[in-house]
């Protein structure tokens, strides 16, 4: 899980970077600036959330990592929240493919479905993220969790 947390955030860089450099330079061994932009925010807003969220996703990670910080406590019921929306996040992904390749036919298998592929990979690392919310399985926290029992258990005798 905790891999996952790292790379499910490299690729979604990979995305944010590939999409930039298709804007700079257009190389051509990346698909044209147009596949990777689906025109519904304004390219400068696009790329400011897309930081965000990526420090958010590094930030978690490195306090998983470090099994310690507000963000990677055990929260059962966000974790729960969380694994919910990550679920109606990717089925309105495959919705939303579905319609694209159903309505707009000749974008089919062209590279436009590039927006939709790393949604697909926010909705994992979004439901990754609420399984250990749910579990809340550090390391460190089982280890405090054994240190309590025994403590406990030996001011019993």
């Amino acid at each position: 899980m905790r891999t996952l947390l790292w790379l499910l955030p490299a690729l979604f860089a990979g995305r944010v970077c590939g999409q930039l450099v298709a804007l700079i330079a257009a190389p051509s061994f990346l698909p044209p600036y147009a596949a990777w932009d689906s025109n519904t925010l304004p390219y400068p807003l696009l790329l400011t959330l897309q930081a965000l969220v990526l420090c958010l996703q590094v930030r978690i990670a490195a306090e998983q990592g470090r099994t310690r910080g507000f963000l990677v406590r055990p929260h059962p019921r966000a974790g729960r929240v969380l694994t919910i929306l990550a679920r109606v996040y990717a089925a309105a992904m495959v919705v939303r493919w579905a319609l694209t390749m159903a309505l707009v036919p000749e974008l089919r298998w062209s590279g436009h479905a590039i927006p939709i592929t790393f949604h697909f990979v926010l909705a994992a690392w979004l439901g990754t993220y609420a399984r250990f919310l749910k579990r809340g399985d550090t390391p460190r926290s089982t280890i405090t969790e054994f240190k309590t029992l025994s403590v406990a258990g030996s001011q019993e005798r």
